[in-house]
């Protein structure tokens, strides 16, 4: 039995590592936040109008689709490891560009590029997490990914505080360096390596992040991951694993030689010091079975969710077998055809689209996504600096940027702490009502007529701070997008919600002066003060609980109806 913290720490640091990514991110998405304030400025050596200023905060938004799409063409060919990688150097390039922009039209071009290129890292470092992390942990993990992202937040506007805005955006572009460095140095997911057929890879992955451990330790963990890959695989093909015996799951030949065999780029290789212990060989019906009872796995369940042991057919050689029932054995390929080699045809992958596995978190996280944005975080998040003093509030603009950045980081960190003891549910109803209440008394206080509440400028202060607490609790629905979506389905499904998160986003921030004019700023605050209502009656209907639960078992939870929403 290994240590609960001997296996934490390994997928601590490889959460570390991919989470540099994600401060990567929160810098990008803050930079706005400290050079519109700067090019508003009538000295400025670049000068913005307020529409040009707004198109600039939100080009980033409409640009992250055409990341997001385009890395679904090379998440699987090449990897979650090597993506996460590569992105790095554009980022690079654009920041030191921007640091000697001169035109608006340059501010322009780096703000898609950032934008793009957020929308490319977002499947990889999402589906990353949701495949190397234990049931136990997963939440913990996914919500420290999150505290990353605001502290990128933090750290951008900390430096937006003491230096002018193209020295703090090169003070910035270390972080790419570091990243992939970093990232290099971790293991690529064991799944996606049993995918493209390199088991003894994704055995190596998988000792690395259980604590650096023999393969012995962790070849049942790796059997039912392999187990579960190939019922997906089964899927695929059309193959019910319920009829038994009746459907061939695999059909090859198991050559009972103990010499080593390679595999070809259609076939999973799979060797053992030990086979016996990964396989029950029955060789007078020629069934190997599959135990997939296993609870503290990624991807093991408690029950079989085929309510069955899935049998793997093969023909057997029965030469040099001293034991008529069972053999020591090597089972040296699977044929998964074209899900190990990656190649699906466009109609297979539709059809699977439409599976209600795929079809039920979409929409709810679709749904969510939108409440998310519209809970007044990402609209308020570029004009920091021109909230406060629409506010009237007497401490200085960057100052407050920074401790509302900090306080953010705190609601996040709290949220890490305690979602193994409350789920996810719970904290989603929580943020809902508290923004619905907080967000209607600000709403309130910008709105009195009367002298003496205006004056009382700690009030939105300590709203704003409140607030800003459960702004850090709104990472749940990227908690759920980490592990809700099944394994054929997962890059796709995170890069089309995250798309859609930067879309409501473009709209979010560049409505704001219009929004202001039209409703002015007390009205604002009222109509998030209602989308947040709205949301808390939504996901009180139709949110799962999937905290602590393997992934296998929240795919069987998705495909049940078990709410009125979908």
């Amino acid at each position: 039995m290994i240590p609960t913290y001997r296996r934490f720490i390994p997928q601590v640091l490889a959460s570390t590592a991919k989470n540099l990514l994600l401060f990567e991110l929160g810098l990008l998405v803050g930079l706005p936040t400290i050079i519109i304030p700067a090019i508003l400025d009538p000295n400025s050596d670049v000068k913005f109008t307020e529409d040009q200023s707004s198109w600039f905060a939100s080009i980033m938004f409409i640009a992250q689709p055409i990341g997001a799409m385009s890395v679904n063409f090379v998440l699987d060919p090449l990897g979650r490891k090597l993506c996460m990688m590569l992105i790095n150097i554009p980022i690079l390039v654009g920041m030191l560009i921007l640091a000697n922009a001169s035109s608006v039209e340059v501010f322009y071009l780096m703000s898609a590029l950032f934008g793009a290129c957020i929308g490319f890292m977002e499947a990889p470092t999402i589906t990353y997490i949701g495949e190397i992390s234990e049931p136990d942990f997963r939440g913990i993990l996914t919500t420290y990914a999150e505290a990353m992202l605001n502290a990128g937040f933090v750290f951008i506007y900390i430096c937006g505080s003491f230096l002018h805005w193209r020295t703090a955006t090169l003070s910035a572009a270390i972080l790419p360096m570091l990243a992939l460095v970093a990232v290099y140095m971790i293991p690529e997911t064991p799944i996606w390596l049993i995918s493209k057929g390199k088991i003894k890879e994704a055995e190596k992955s998988l000792c690395w992040l259980r604590g650096w451990v023999e393969p012995e330790a962790i070849k049942q963990e790796l059997d039912h991951t392999v187990h579960y890959y190939h019922d997906t695989a089964n899927k695929k093909q059309g193959i019910n694993p319920e009829k038994g015996t009746d459907a061939e799951c695999i059909d090859r030949d198991a050559n009972l030689k103990h010499d080593d065999q390679k595999s070809t780029d259609s076939k999973i290789e799979y060797s053992s010091a030990r086979p016996e212990r990964l396989f029950s060989v029955d060789l007078n019906d020629g069934k190997v079975v599959i135990d997939s009872k296993m609870r503290n796995s990624t991807y093991g369940t408690t029950e079989d969710p085929y309510n069955g042991d899935s049998m793997v057919h093969f023909k057997a050689q029965t030469q040099n077998v001293t034991d008529k029932n069972t053999a020591d054995f090597k089972v040296s390929s699977y044929n998964v055809n074209s899900t190990a080699t990656g190649k699906e045809s466009l109609k297979e992958r539709i059809s699977y689209f439409f599976r209600r596995e795929m079809m039920h978190p979409l929409l709810l996280m679709l749904v969510y996504l939108f409440f998310t944005v519209f809970n007044a975080r990402v609209t308020i998040t570029p004009y920091y600096v021109l909230l406060a003093k629409d506010l009237n509030l007497s401490m200085d603009p960057f100052t407050i940027t920074v401790v509302f950045s900090v306080t953010t980081l705190v609601g996040t960190v709290i949220c890490m702490i305690v979602v193994r003891w409350t789920g996810k549910r719970f904290l989603a109803l929580l943020t809902s009502v508290s923004l619905t209440v907080l967000l209607f008394a600000l709403g309130y206080y910008t709105w009195s007529p009367t002298g003496q509440a205006q004056q009382s400028t700690w009030i939105p202060f300590f709203l704003l701070i409140v607030i800003h607490i459960f702004f850090g609790v709104t990472v749940v629905p990227w908690l759920y997008m980490s592990e809700i979506f099944p394994f054929r389905g997962r890059g796709f499904a995170t890069s089309l919600l995250a798309s859609m998160f930067y879309v409501y986003g473009f709209f979010a921030t560049k409505l704001y002066f219009q929004l202001i004019s039209w409703v002015s700023l007390n009205g604002l605050f009222f109509a998030f003060s209602f989308i947040n209502l709205i949301s808390f009656v939504f996901l009180y209907f139709c949110l799962l609980e999937t905290e602590g639960k393997t992934l296998a078992e929240i795919e069987q939870q998705f495909k049940k109806k078990t709410n009125k929403c979908f």
